[in-house]
């Protein structure tokens, strides 16, 4: 029996997809691929697969349609969102009949209501990946980097550049009524140069990568789930800047960049098709052109016919049996830290950190709710003193430290743990940005080359078998400050009958929900949740182990 995805009267979004014929809008004429608010009315099961009724809000009966469960066309909406869809808004006409002389203030008062209400976004309503540029960032922008002042921000995304190598980055891509700017954003620092930077910004300031006109724009090419995309030029190229001044040399044509949720992507996608639409330029948008490029270059490293499943960007780790049992040996929590010959607990020149071994190093936090380490101690290069009294000295090239426990009963296991580790000395884990493309019989993890869209060249990381799979386990982290995993980074994990883990660690939470369902949709697997039980095996105390060191996998 299919598992039903959706409820009825549950209001989604939903992807028009019948050209001309459906619920068409301004500016969506010539792109029906736009989101609508939709909602479900009705449920059936034909042949054992499961259709919802949509009903497009706002429009006529006529517009309905049966939409298959697991189509990318339909999107879940969270409970503290609102759709960002193109439904137009009725007005009845009972509220737009006038009194005869109203009074002026009434009149004043309403008109105020209306406009405040119109011009608020709160920031919680913010999609996956979507950011809010502070008024401070904005007002920047628009005098020392935008050509005109009055050029309009509409949406601004957080998007990674060069995703599949090891130079990824963080990009600001900036849409508004005119351009797109793509730009890099550097943190202040105080040894830096911010007194050297016009930005008003407290933080840091924007670095202006790419100036890309909406009317340069010819093309957009956008990969299987909406995970990636490339923006190509017509003949006159996109503008690039070089120490903040404009090159426009017709050097650069094509923009490539990775968003890795679902969600992310067709927020992405509605305001840029929008913004161009509503320049005048007319473009082509394609989805078969990626997908092409992979089936073909899939096919050719498989040596068999496939077809293309549900997709997902993640960074991924293949654990072995072998490193499993070495990750056994790590711990986490808290230790007072300071420089040798300092009075430890209760003095105030001791800090309590939050440290975590993975492997051969020790990476100590300020505190189990920090996602950037402030330092980390290469165990493998280190010498352990053990001083008694709840004590232990670590020396090596990074300092010489010396750390106190809590108890003795936690100093004994924290003892344990960096003996063992550093007369093992455990090999580094290896975590790889890749693209996890599911197909019929296995789940396949590739790494894109450089020139993918153009040339459709990619690596074959590891192919891992449907009949390997032993269970499906999940991994979310906690929002309660004390808990055993607000530390972890989300992640779904596979274990399979070479007693090896699989981890994939996506960039969202709604992503790896929606990875999760395709998984057990696929594959027919149900996953289980990595819980307190759980961790009182070898396995969940392995994943935990392994989840605490990926939490600073993504750049935010």
């Amino acid at each position: 029996m299919p598992i039903e995805q959706f409820a009825i009267g549950e209001v989604i979004t939903c992807f028009f997809q019948k050209p001309w014929s459906g619920p068409i809008t301004i500016g969506c004429r010539g792109n029906p691929e736009l989101p609508y608010e939709a909602k479900i009315v009705d449920t059936k099961i034909t042949d054992n697969v499961l259709y919802y009724k949509i009903h497009y809000q706002g429009y006529n009966k006529r517009f309905d349609e049966w939409i298959q469960e697991g189509s990318q066309r339909l999107v879940k909406i969270a409970s503290n969102k609102k759709a960002v869809v193109t439904t137009p808004v009725v007005v009845k006409k009972s509220k737009l009949t006038k009194r005869k002389n109203p009074p002026k203030d009434q009149t004043k008062e309403k008109r105020i209501k209306v406009e405040s209400e119109e011009s608020e976004t709160p920031k919680h309503n913010l999609y996956d990946g979507e950011y809010q540029l502070s008024r401070e960032d904005a007002l920047y922008l628009t005098t020392n980097v935008f050509g005109n002042p009055s050029e309009k921000i509409s949406k601004t995304f957080k998007v990674l550049h060069r995703f599949h190598s090891d130079c990824m980055k963080l990009h600001y891509f900036v849409i508004t009524d005119r351009n797109v700017y793509v730009c890099e954003y550097r943190h202040k620092t105080l040894n830096g140069s911010e007194g050297n930077s016009s930005n008003v910004s407290l933080e840091g300031f924007f670095i202006p990568v790419v100036r890309i006109p909406l009317e340069r724009i010819k093309a957009i090419k956008i990969a299987v789930d909406h995970l990636s995309f490339m923006l190509e030029s017509n003949e006159d190229g996109f503008i690039y800047f070089t120490e903040n001044v404009e090159k426009d040399d017709k050097m650069v044509f094509t923009y490539t960049a990775a968003l890795a949720s679902m969600e992310c992507g067709y927020s992405f996608m509605h305001p840029l098709f929008y913004a161009i639409s509503a320049s005048g330029n007319r473009f082509l948008v394609s989805e078969r052109a990626y997908r092409t490029l992979l089936k073909q270059s899939l096919e050719t490293k498989l040596s068999r016919t496939i077809d293309i499943g549900p997709t997902a960007l993640c960074f991924w780790y293949g654990q072995t049996y072998d490193e499993r049992e070495q990750s056994m040996t790590t711990k986490t929590g808290y230790l007072f830290k300071t420089r040798v010959g300092t009075w430890m607990n209760g003095s105030e020149e001791a800090d309590r950190k939050y440290c975590v071994i993975v492997g051969n190093c020790l990476h100590v936090f300020h505190d189990s709710n920090s996602k950037s380490v402030e330092f980390v101690i290469n165990l493998s290069t280190s010498t352990l003193h053990y001083m008694g009294s709840a004590t232990f000295q670590l020396e090596g090239p990074e300092g010489h430290f010396e750390f106190e426990s809590s108890s003795q009963e936690d100093y004994a296991e924290w003892m344990a743990v960096l003996g063992q580790i550093m007369e093992n000395k455990a090999p580094p884990q290896n975590m790889t940005p890749c693209l996890t493309v599911l197909l019929e019989g296995s789940i396949v993890v590739v790494q894109e080359g450089e020139n993918f869209w153009a040339d459709g060249f990619l690596r074959l990381l590891n192919e891992i078998p449907r009949d390997s799979f032993q269970q499906l386990i999940v991994v979310h982290q906690s929002k309660y400050k004390g808990s055993i995993f607000e530390n972890c980074a989300p992640a779904l994990c596979l274990v399979t009958s070479d007693k090896s883990i699989q981890y994939f660690f996506p960039r969202f939470i709604k992503e790896l929900d929606r990875f999760m369902m395709s998984v057990e949709v696929t594959f027919r697997v149900r996953h289980r949740k990595l819980d307190e039980q759980m961790m009182q095996t070898p396995i969940g105390k392995t994943i935990h182990n392994t989840c605490c060191l990926a939490k600073s996998l993504w750049p935010n």
